[in-house]
């Protein structure tokens, strides 16, 4: 099983600036998800669309005392895909893996579970499923999604193809809409885990207040 990090977004909410490598409780924001999902995981890989070497050194020093370091790796997505958004880098980690399961995750949640991978494992498991994600009590649900890989990539080849090609059941159909997590997650046999206590461990960090909360919360 292996973990790959979305970390190449715009940052729009914060002026621009690089969301991963914001500091949090210390360190780079994308630090604190990895310390999280590492331990869960056989390997990390990132996708980034910018500063790729400082995401490179963060991965390498974290795991300096690893014997043997596992294989990590950093990368662009692929501008030529018509996909966009977290699904390009999720398409580019895809095309090159080579683990039954991934788990994907976004770098701005640095308080996730330490047992969601496992927890995931499990739903997925028991409900013979190809993805499973979690929910709150209202349906509600962020990107933390355990996928298997190689009918995940196929879901989204045919996505890809769908988009390129804009074919007649999907020319009156938004990029958006087609090309979207939840779109990709409908065409997959997923299940849900629903959390009913922690759903702020999953929290998504879009501005400077929340940023600061987080960290006031870490702290209590």
């Amino acid at each position: 099983m292996t973990a790959l990090i979305l970390a190449g977004g715009e940052s729009r909410r914060f002026n621009g600036v690089d969301k991963g490598l914001l500091a949090f409780n210390g360190k780079p924001m994308v630090q604190s998800v990895l310390a999280r999902v590492a331990p869960q995981v056989q390997t990390v890989a990132i996708s980034c669309n910018r500063n790729k070497n400082q995401y490179r050194d963060i991965l390498q020093q974290f795991y300096t005392t690893a014997t043997p370091p596992p294989t990590s790796q950093c990368f662009y997505d692929d501008q030529r895909s018509p996909l966009r958004g977290p699904l390009a880098g999720i398409y580019r980690y895809l095309q090159q893996c080579t683990s039954p399961y991934v788990f994907i995750c976004p770098c701005d949640t640095p308080t996730l579970p330490v047992d969601i991978v496992q927890k995931l494992a499990a739903a997925l498991l028991n409900a013979s499923a190809d993805a499973s994600y979690p929910v709150d009590p209202h349906g509600r649900h962020h990107l933390a999604i355990l996928v298997k890989a190689p009918i995940a990539l196929a879901a989204l080849e045919k996505l890809s193809v769908a988009l390129e090609q804009n074919d007649s059941t999907n020319k009156n159909a938004s990029h958006k809409s087609i090309g979207s997590i939840k779109s990709w997650l409908h065409s997959l046999n997923s299940t849900q885990l629903t959390f009913n206590d922690t759903f702020d461990d999953f929290l998504n960090i879009n501005n400077a207040e929340q940023l600061s909360a987080a960290e006031q919360d870490l702290r209590h």
